[in-house]
């Protein structure tokens, strides 16, 4: 039998607790209490205590990022979907690939 491990076997609801708790770990670190991230984000205290104890099933996304931007930590939510790599038949590829062609009238 195999067993897969990782995030590919927690589900989505999993995967939200975790981040739940990640973020209170954050949250801490930068010495805010949940009131002063409820004023900063524009959400609520109730979703933030909610989302820390990974009780949660479905938070937004929008939500998350706007907790991230409280704490200072918006850059972290670039880490999803980082910049594919430029692979070197792109390059060469983009430097024969003309953006318009004008004439002359």
């Amino acid at each position: 039998m195999i067993t897969e491990y990782g995030i590919e076997a927690k589900s989505n609801k999993e995967i939200i607790s975790e981040l739940g708790g990640r973020f209170k770990e954050y949250r801490l670190f930068s010495n805010l209490t949940q009131k002063e991230v409820a004023v900063k984000s524009g959400v609520s205290i109730f979703t933030i205590s909610q989302f820390e104890k990974g009780e949660v099933g479905n938070i937004g996304f929008g939500t998350i990022l706007s907790l991230l931007r409280s704490i200072g930590f918006i850059a972290e939510a670039e880490k999803l979907l980082p910049p594919l790599p430029v692979l070197p038949t792109q390059i060469a590829k983009a430097k024969d690939k003309k953006e318009r062609v004008r004439h002359e009238r």
